[in-house]
């Protein structure tokens, strides 16, 4: 739908208000369609029965996005408005903002086969996406100006991504762990009754910046225990005002062992590990970089590691019969 520029706000208003009522749809062309559906299975944004839940990501995307993306298209639209104006040319707001929305609009143009993305607006964001959505330029609808968004969304690396589609918790957490206090939570899929208490440190990215994990120490049962949580694991933060985070003796060596090793695993003790290696899986090792566990030493065809058990299982077992943890 597009806004005649002779509406009155209130007309505006009402439009928009219809449109939120019932289905949006977006287009798409077969490679951008495909991008956010892997970011809903990455992201584990699914509804009980598996599926992907395309209402809930597409109301995170916007409503966690937009303010960055409108100030990126004004920060571009100015840029162009100042080469507009070296050329003395008339009406050169409304120009910038057309050869902005214009280029971004082309980086969907690869295939002339389009996929339909049908998506509800959740009722309690209605009152946030009317405010969006009056930011519309009058001659852009509605579904060009969301199709560019998403776009401009898909062009930030993954875990950037994940940070705007949780980006409540994301920013919950950096303040727990700013004014460095504990927290309480519950995990997205798992029992959602069940409150876990917790020191958080930092959040780290993975070695190929795909993921964001949290990395938390526990204190259950007098024994501390340094975990790596997923950050679109994590649900219903509270942040303990009363209650200071803290970490034991050896949290620093084992934080910086799996720093070194691989974010995701958890390593609460130091131990060397073997695997019994064959020239052929030597030279695998060689070549296969994801989740790789740097090697201490290797002597007499046994390598020597300090990563986690759960690594090195996860590692090797493709390796089959050429490597053996001993």
């Amino acid at each position: 739908m597009f806004y005649n520029i002779f509406m009155n706000m209130n007309d505006r208003l009402y439009a928009i208000g219809m449109q939120l009522e019932s289905k949006l749809n977006i287009y798409f062309d077969e490679e951008t369609y495909a991008k956010l559906i892997k970011d809903m299975n990455d992201f584990d944004v699914v509804k009980r029965n598996g599926e992907v839940n395309k209402s809930e990501f597409m109301n995170r995307l916007i409503a966690n996005y937009s303010e960055d993306f409108i100030f990126r298209v004004e920060a571009l639209s100015k840029t162009v408005r100042n080469e507009l104006y070296e050329y003395g040319l008339n009406d050169i707001d409304t120009l910038s903002i057309k050869t902005v929305m214009s280029l971004l609009s082309k980086q969907d143009t690869r295939s002339n086969k389009s996929r339909t993305y049908s998506f509800r607006v959740n009722r309690k964001q209605i009152p946030a996406f009317t405010e969006i959505l009056l930011s519309i330029p009058y001659d852009q609808d509605i579904s060009s100006f969301l199709r560019n968004m998403v776009l401009s969304y898909l062009s930030l690396p993954i875990y950037k991504r994940e940070q705007i589609i949780f980006k409540k918790e994301y920013e919950k957490l950096m303040d727990a762990i700013e004014r460095k206090l504990e927290i309480s939570f519950t995990y997205r899929k798992y029992d959602r009754s069940k409150k876990h208490i917790v020191s958080p440190y930092s959040i780290e990215r993975s070695e190929n910046e795909m993921r964001n994990y949290l990395i938390v120490e526990s204190h259950n049962w007098n024994k501390a225990f340094i975990m790596s949580l997923k950050l679109y694991d994590i649900s219903d933060i509270t942040i303990l005002k009363n209650e200071k985070a803290h970490f034991s003796d050896n949290f620093n060596q084992y934080f910086t062992l799996m720093k070194k090793n691989g974010i995701a695993y958890n390593i609460n003790e130091y131990s060397i590990k073997k695997v019994r290696m064959d020239e052929k899986a030597l030279n695998t090792y060689k070549h296969k970089y994801l989740e790789r566990p740097p090697m201490l030493e290797y002597k007499d065809g046994i390598a020597s590691f300090d990563c986690s058990e759960s690594q090195l299982e996860f590692y090797f077992e493709p390796f089959k019969d050429h490597a053996e943890i001993i």
